[in-house]
């Protein structure tokens, strides 16, 4: 049979678009991505409305269901044909199984709709979204309208807790003060509480707000390959926590009504492999799972199971690896798909913060009441330098040596003084005695409007805030004799090193480890991994991070003259 080119074309835009329907029953699990016609679009709609109409009206008039079941077939057969793989044409069954998969979204989204205004839980339900438990797979967007204050509120909240995540991880916590530590950073970001008889209402918004913070960031973080890593392997070690703390019946449940069953092995069986399984007495009771080998790799990798026939033994203190291969392995399906819809997102109120967001700073913004308390002199600032980080000394330093700095280091340091709260008026006259080799009219000309354009007193009279370390980081960077920007991303290795032992830092294994983060692209957390070693605090809670990681250098003086001050009073 001679298949035309048209039709070939046709299911080349299939395979392109990764859409391949392999059966004809469908979960619709994702959503379809290719663009389509408006006159397909209300034809399926209406065609497969045919089909819903038409089991409503059997139904009412109480057919049974094997008359249902022959009317149905009949009325498929001519608005919504879906037929099995019995040899025909691949091409057919594909535009049969891509009208269909495409239809039910379109009346998914149709009939979610929510015209009255009701309570956040009537919303909940109307929509169809009852979250029943505290685990979540992701499996369906939300289909809600949201504000643009909780797009970006829900966002960064999530994107705390998964940054407080990676500080942890990079430290070297064990698992158990990860745990502790994430729970905390959670109960203040991102609380999620189990069904234990909490107000229901409460469940469902702090659940809501879970499901939609990880489709937002997923959407951010699916652009490019580093970043889908980087949000899967957070967003993995979250899932981990989260069933770990869940009571074992609750994990129980939401697994079956997930459809994840492993079949175990009876007593009988049990007893018959007792030497193989090699169980302690601890685990006897508990059972065990039979799973394909390929399904617990990380498993059979540290030798945790026993293997036979292209089958591993799974016992139920290490269910949890098979769970979280599970979702890994759908969380990194559903990337790969968000990344093929990505460049078709054109709503210009949330691309620049989904474009953006890694780069966020999260913490405050050292502005007006958030500024540190006391008022700073410029006569002040030679003195408080011990308590600057690298970037900002490294800035001094070379104010003090060539009495000049250039544009973006003039105004980074100038940010962060304001923010450690030098006055504008103290501002210029450090920056004038600082300019030592200019005259007066120069400095009034060339120096002092950008000063004061800083505080919000020149120009569009904006208040700026100190910028933050991802900001110093990515934006603007340094070339030759200028001495702005970040020593951990800018300096060559061995500068750094030369840093690091001029600072004090002479143990190896403590520049060591700094230059391993550094090359890690780390930079933040070398910069914390600095603050701790040079103030001796390197372990000294091993339950808690001594700081949290630097996100920001008025952060870093923060934390170093509140130190000072608990040390004076002791």
């Amino acid at each position: 049979m001679i298949v035309s080119s048209q039709k070939k074309q046709k299911y080349g835009q299939f395979k392109k678009l990764g859409v391949d329907f392999e059966y004809l029953l469908n979960f619709y699990k994702f959503p379809p991505l290719e663009d389509i016609t408006i006159e397909e679009f209300e034809t399926f709609a209406l065609d497969r409305l045919q089909v819903l109409k038409a089991i409503e009206g059997a139904i009412l008039r109480n057919k049974t269901e094997e008359q249902i079941r022959g009317h149905i077939n009949q009325i498929s057969d001519e608005f919504l044909p879906l037929r099995s793989n019995d040899g025909k044409q691949r091409y057919d069954l594909q535009a049969e199984r891509r009208k269909d998969h495409i239809s039910h979204f379109i009346l998914r989204l149709a009939y979610c709709r929510n015209s009255q205004k009701k309570q956040k839980y009537g919303q909940f339900k109307k929509l169809g979204v009852d979250f029943e438990y505290l685990l979540n797979f992701y499996k369906f967007p939300p289909l809600e309208d949201i504000t643009i204050e909780e797009f970006e509120t829900f966002a960064l909240d999530r994107l705390q807790v998964l940054k407080a995540i990676e500080g942890a991880i990079l430290r070297n916590k064990t698992e158990e003060q990860i745990r502790g530590h994430i729970n905390q950073i959670s109960d203040e970001f991102l609380p999620l509480r189990s069904n234990d008889g909490k107000q229901r209402y409460d469940l469902q918004a702090e659940r809501r707000k879970d499901h939609i913070s990880h489709f937002i960031l997923r959407l951010a973080y699916c652009r490019n390959e580093e970043l889908r890593q980087w949000f899967l392997r957070y967003e993995c070690i979250l899932f981990k926590i989260r069933f770990t703390n869940e009571k074992k019946e609750d994990r129980d449940a939401f697994l079956r009504d997930e459809n994840i069953i492993w079949p175990q092995l009876s007593s009988t069986e049990k007893e018959s492999m007792k030497k193989e399984l090699n169980l302690s007495q601890e685990y006897w009771k508990d059972p065990i799972f039979v799973v394909e080998f390929e399904n617990a790799l990380e498993l059979v990798s540290r030798r945790a199971v026993y293997l036979k026939d292209g089958k591993a033994y799974v016992p139920a203190h290490e269910q949890i690896t098979l769970v979280l291969s599970e979702f890994r392995k759908r969380l990194e399906e559903a990337l790969l798909l968000a990344s093929k819809a990505f460049p078709k997102l054109d709503d210009e109120r949330i691309l620049p913060l989904l474009n953006n967001i890694n780069k966020q700073y999260l913490g405050k913004n050292f502005m007006g009441k958030n500024v540190v308390e006391g008022k700073v002199t410029a006569d002040d600032v030679d003195e408080l330098v011990g308590h600057f980080p690298l970037c900002m000394q490294n800035l001094h330093k070379n104010l003090r040596t060539s009495k000049h700095l250039k544009h973006y280091g003039r105004r980074q340091y100038n940010l962060f003084l304001k923010g450690i709260g030098l006055t504008i008026e103290e501002a210029l006259i450090f920056w004038r005695k600082s300019f030592s080799m200019i005259d007066d009219s120069k400095f009034q000309r060339e120096y002092a409007y950008n000063i004061r354009h800083n505080y919000g007193i020149e120009g569009r009279r904006k208040d700026y805030a100190p910028l933050g370390c991802m900001s110093i980081i990515t934006n603007n960077q340094p070339g030759p004799s200028e001495n702005h920007g970040c020593p951990f991303r800018h300096f060559s290795e061995e500068n750094m090193k030369a840093t690091l032992i001029d600072n004090g830092i002479r143990n190896t294994d403590q520049i060591n480890n700094i230059i391993t983060l550094v090359r890690d692209k780390h930079y933040q957390i070398a910069c914390t991994k600095f603050y701790e070693i040079t103030r001796n605090l390197e372990d000294l809670n091993e339950d808690k991070p001594v700081v949290e990681t630097i996100q920001h250098p008025n952060q870093y003086y923060e934390a170093s003259t509140k130190l000072t001050k608990s040390k004076k009073k002791k």
